[in-house]
């Protein structure tokens, strides 16, 4: 495509149209993220972010409360140096809220981008707005936009750019994608391999692959070993427990049959229901026609990483597929250029757009696993009396103070340098100020909600020099000063 006939489709109707469902897009989800938030329905994650953007906006960067040992640290579990760009606007608006619109924005440029890419590989507006409009409504978008806050979405549009660059021969502009790609989260890594595979062994450009599989290479060996090194503890940890089926099928294979039991072990776990299930409801979606474009090699590195993590990764953390979501448009696109479906490219955009609606539908009625949340607003906007108790219980929290607290509460208090979030039952004894939130106005919460709290209120009560600076009995809020480490703490002086 020539140079002005790029500059053309950039203000042509097709695109203001796009343009018009993008803001549209951004509108409804940066509310619902805000609300969500205000209702207490983010956690652990966007509380470990906002620290951790803070802690960069104040020279300590990328550090966060180690939830395994006392003190900072770079967080182990990912190594996510995008963070350091993404501190930039937090330090001008220090709030969680930047974050969530932030990624909002990253999410909705694929809507824009996927137009571009239509355009670009010949499609008419019609089918274009039409391929635009498909991944705005596309579920896994919606889930990572409101599945708390992360990394991941910002390697969508980069992503993007690298697939657009690479078909209009931009090197520099596909260098800097690539190089946004890397630095956004460890297992992108194994999409930039999947690139340069691509590229090289179906595309043509031997050169530009190796290049793109070195630069992967590179970084993994310059920037991901450091990082492992520095924070082995936490990344064995965390990796352990997302893939130990696959760890405890292979030691119990090996130390009960030998080798052809370890494959029987393996081959048992990788064939257990749930696996095929969340992969069919991730991929389902997309109508399956990016399987027909050799671009499918992409994913499948990252894919297979999925595919044998743990139920529970596997289960709740479906904001990993988003990262796929570019690749299943880019083949979608290169897949309606081919004869038999090129005349009717606008129609199957339709069906499409409705497919993809109508499963996003089928998963807010599901319980199968979190995918259920995209569609249903009353789960997560409804404002009640607990959410009311805590928002006035939280403004007595002091500012800037080391805390733990309940995670919920935790991502609206983590602008400090040291925050716990109740996951460790010890973790009282190593600040002046414990929140929790025991959910007494629930008849009976369900574990993984008051689990931890009830486990830190143990372990405060099992211990001197604990008082309680201030609560809220009716709905089981408190806030614990241990006045025995921290004598300054407010609430101390009136018990003694």
């Amino acid at each position: 495509m020539p140079a002005s006939a790029r500059r053309s489709v950039l203000v042509e109707t097709g695109m203001w149209v796009t343009l018009v469902l993008t803001l549209g897009y951004i509108a409804l989800f940066a509310a619902v993220s805000i609300v969500r938030y205000l209702n207490f329905h983010y956690g652990g994650d966007t509380a470990d972010y906002a620290q951790m953007l803070w802690n960069t906006a104040h020279g300590q960067w990328l550090q966060k409360t180690n939830i395994y040992t006392s003190g900072n640290s770079l967080r182990g579990g990912h190594a996510e140096p995008l963070l350091l760009l993404l501190a930039i606007p937090y330090a001008l608006i220090p709030d969680p809220r930047t974050m969530l619109v932030l990624q909002t924005l990253a999410l909705a440029s694929g809507g824009p981008l996927t137009y571009l890419l239509a355009r670009v590989h010949g499609h008419t507006q019609r089918t274009a707005v039409g391929l635009g409009a498909f991944y705005l409504v596309f579920p896994l978008v919606h889930y990572a936009n409101i599945w708390d806050f992360h990394p991941d979405p910002f390697a969508v549009p980069a992503l993007f750019g690298a697939l657009l660059a690479f078909d209009l021969r931009r090197w520099r502009l596909l260098a800097l994608c690539i190089l946004v790609m890397l630095l956004t989260k460890e297992q992108m890594v194994l999409f930039v391999v999947g690139l340069g595979a691509y590229w090289w062994l179906r595309r043509g450009e031997r050169r530009i692959g190796m290049a793109v599989i070195g630069a992967a290479v590179l970084y993994a060996l310059v920037v991901l070993v450091p990082w492992y090194l520095a924070t082995a503890s936490q990344f064995n940890r965390d990796y352990g427990s997302y893939f130990s089926d696959v760890q405890g099928a292979t030691q119990h294979g090996s130390t009960s049959t030998g080798i052809g039991g370890r494959l029987h072990a393996i081959v048992s776990l990788l064939g257990q229901p749930f696996r095929v299930q969340n992969l069919v409801l991730a991929l389902l979606p997309s109508g399956l026609l990016f399987l027909l474009d050799w671009s499918t090699l992409v994913i499948i590195l990252p894919l297979a990483g999925l595919f044998v993590s743990n139920e529970f990764t596997n289960d709740f953390w479906f904001h990993h597929y988003v990262t796929c979501v570019p690749v299943f448009m880019y083949g979608a696109s290169r897949v309606l250029l081919r004869a038999p479906f090129r005349k009717h490219g606008g129609f199957i955009t339709i069906v499409l757009i409705a497919w993809a609606g109508f499963l996003g539908d089928m998963y807010a009625y599901s319980s199968l696993n979190m995918m259920h949340w995209i569609h249903d607003p009353s789960v997560f906007l409804t404002r009640d009396d607990h959410v009311r108790a805590v928002t006035a219980f939280i403004r007595y929290v002091p500012d800037g103070v080391p805390l733990d607290a309940d995670s919920p509460m935790a991502a609206h208090l983590a602008n400090r340098t040291t925050l716990y979030q109740t996951q460790n039952a010890t973790q009282p004894r190593l600040v002046p100020y414990t929140l929790l939130d025991l959910h007494l106005d629930m008849r009976d919460p369900p574990p993984w909600l008051v689990e931890d709290n009830r486990k830190t209120l143990a372990y405060i009560q099992q211990h001197t020099g604990y008082k309680v600076a201030r609560s809220d009995p009716k709905h089981g809020l408190y806030l614990f000063a241990n006045c025995g480490g921290f004598p300054a703490s407010i609430g101390c002086n009136a018990h003694k």
